[in-house]
């Protein structure tokens, strides 16, 4: 029976390679990071749809045209950031370092942290032109980058699932020690 690589179960050392205590005091920043990021993103979609009273219309201004490709290029770079895995020399490196798991667990995080950065920066450049410019363009901007982080919020299975495929990495270069 194969398992949902995503699902939000427990944690286990085993097959992470690390102790399931610093899976999880390393998971939980970046839940708290994810969740601030798009909740900052739905208040602030909620101020600008306040502000302007909630007329909206069909326009298709300067910033709601920029708004969209703003969007558009976030998705792309997004997409780039998230399929990032580090490389031979930084399997090497995190070896040498004495703790790959650990620094695996950097790696995902800063990849993270960046990827839902950039979703982020497009949607409230939006929610900018919704105030400016009143166009349902923008607000199904925002909508759309909100949900994507969401989608990308971190959770315990993702993170072993990740984790997993990092550690066969290793092993299958031979560069964890006891291999």
């Amino acid at each position: 029976m194969q398992t949902n690589p995503y699902e939000a179960g427990e944690l286990n050392s085993e097959d992470a390679g690390v102790s399931a205590e610093k899976l999880r005091l390393r998971l939980i920043p970046m839940q708290i990071i994810a969740g601030v990021l798009a909740s900052g993103v739905v208040f602030f979609l909620g101020v600008a749809l306040v502000m302007i009273e909630g007329e909206l219309n069909t326009g298709m201004g300067m910033l709601v045209q920029l708004g969209a490709v703003m969007a558009g290029s976030a998705v792309v770079m997004h997409t780039v950031t998230s399929a990032r895995q580090p490389t031979e020399k930084q399997l090497r490196e995190y070896v040498e370092a004495g703790e790959p798991m650990q620094s695996l667990l950097g790696f995902f995080q800063q990849r993270l942290i960046v990827s839902l950065a950039i979703l982020e920066g497009a949607a409230m450049f939006n929610g900018i032109a919704i105030i400016i410019e009143q166009s349902w363009i923008s607000v199904v901007a925002v909508s759309c980058l909100t949900v994507m982080i969401a989608v990308r919020f971190p959770t315990s299975g993702s993170l072993r699932h990740w984790l997993d495929g990092q550690r066969q990495k290793l092993e299958l270069t031979q560069l964890m020690p006891g291999s």
